[in-house]
């Protein structure tokens, strides 16, 4: 398969050309314009295999609050530039049932990718943020997913992701060498994983009814703050959560009531920048179909 993208963006907002504390804006505009364009293959090796490949040159264009702020915590900048990125994407899906009672699944994955005008959001004085083309961004990594199925009762599966995000930019807007080349790019997790599980009991007073038990573990491993060699001191830690929730579906799913407990040991958990999450919360939701078609 092979595809094109045209993007087109306009923008036109207030630039603050102020010094020494003053503001001072002007209104300006800016248009971009840029052609994207990939590649993509699909190859099976047999029955249970499968190889997928594909190449793609795409661009990121700034959101809304990039470009203008929100007015309270978070400056605009209405030059931004969009991030312009080659991607290479390889995976490799392996599934296979051994009878009509147990099958498994596996899925690995590599990507990578080169950025060009890296859009990166720093923290300046008094806690503004600002989001500023930083550069040339190199990432690569990978991710593997396993999952085990017994019928359609109980399946238990996980996933694991490293991406390593490295700053490529060797120097810095004034000509001299950047110390921060070769520095995982800061304030994003680079080793994160999954387990989840989901135990089904069909048949419960009808049926028609199924009652399923599941849960979730989240890990995240900690990461930088700022830029290492900009004598970065503070981390987000390494984060684990656990949740749990149960769903009762009635009538084929025309009638379904969820319990959830998310993070229901009250870990600390934090955002980017070290913004503490909330703790354990407790939710119901009850779903009604007025119209359903079986199947």
């Amino acid at each position: 398969m092979a595809f094109g993208k045209y993007y087109h963006s306009y923008v036109k907002g207030p630039v603050n050309k102020g010094g020494n504390g003053a503001a001072r804006y002007e209104l300006q505009s800016q248009t971009n314009d840029a052609l994207g364009y990939g590649l993509a293959a699909t190859y099976n090796l047999n029955r249970d295999l499968q190889a997928k490949a594909s190449f793609e040159k795409t661009y990121r264009l700034p959101t809304d609050r990039e470009l203008f702020g929100d007015g309270d915590l978070e400056m605009g900048s209405s030059d931004l530039k969009p991030e312009s990125s080659r991607n290479v994407n390889v995976n490799v899906s392996y599934t296979h049932a051994f009878n009509t009672d147990h099958s498994v699944s596996v899925d690995a994955g590599f990507n990578y990718r080169y950025i060009t005008d890296y859009i990166i959001r720093s923290i300046k004085n008094g806690g503004i943020g600002i989001s500023e083309n930083h550069g040339k961004v190199r990432g690569m990594g990978g991710d593997v997913t396993v999952r085990y199925f017994y019928k359609n009762i109980f399946s238990v599966g996980g996933n694991f992701s490293y991406q390593d995000t490295r700053d490529r930019e060797r120097h810095t807007s004034y000509g001299s060498e950047s110390i921060t080349y070769g520095d995982r790019v800061p304030n994003i997790p680079y080793m994160f994983s999954n387990v989840d599980a989901a135990y089904n009991i069909h048949g419960l007073l009808g049926e028609r009814n199924t009652l399923t038990f599941g849960y979730n573990l989240q890990y995240v491993h900690e990461f930088y703050w700022d830029w290492e060699s900009n004598g970065a001191k503070r981390n987000i830690p390494m984060q684990i959560s656990h949740d749990a929730n149960v769903t009762c579906s009635l009538q084929d799913g025309r009638y379904n009531i969820a319990l959830e407990a998310r993070n229901f040991t009250n870990s600390l958990l934090y955002d980017n920048y070290s913004l503490q999450k909330p703790g354990r919360s407790f939710t119901v939701k009850v779903r009604y179909f007025f119209f359903r078609q079986n199947r």
